[in-house]
């Protein structure tokens, strides 16, 4: 299957909880200095299970300025009250796993923003 075939797929599976809640996502972003949101795993593999699955995200912080642990925290618990479903999320640069790497790239799809960089696969 062709990447951009593959990523359609996946958008396609992506849960409605997240297609719908994309703008006020976005604005949470927006608010903790997010350059980049994806979401991956089973929220767009179609093997999300409504009150047992958690909501897997990667994010991107525009920059490393002071405060950030706070916006990391604050980002998770907004995304926890904004989908009400557990929300687990990982910070790009520390993807240095190549097993990890491999299985989120596998799956992530772009919520908001623009990654910087492209992973190694």
């Amino acid at each position: 299957m062709s990447l951009l075939r593959a990523s359609f797929y996946r958008q396609m599976l992506m849960i409605a909880l997240v297609l719908n809640s994309r703008d006020a996502i976005a604005a949470l972003c927006q608010r903790y200095g997010v350059s980049s949101l994806e979401v991956f795993g089973s929220a767009t593999t179609g093997a999300f299970r409504e009150g047992e699955s958690d909501i897997d995200f990667i994010v991107e912080f525009e920059d490393s300025s002071p405060g950030l642990a706070n916006r990391y925290l604050d980002l998770a618990e907004s995304l926890e009250c904004l989908l009400e479903h557990r929300v687990d999320l990982l910070v790009e640069p520390t993807l240095a796993n190549p097993y990890l790497r491999h299985t989120v790239n596998a799956s992530r799809e772009q919520v908001c923003g623009h990654r910087r960089r492209q992973a190694a696969a």
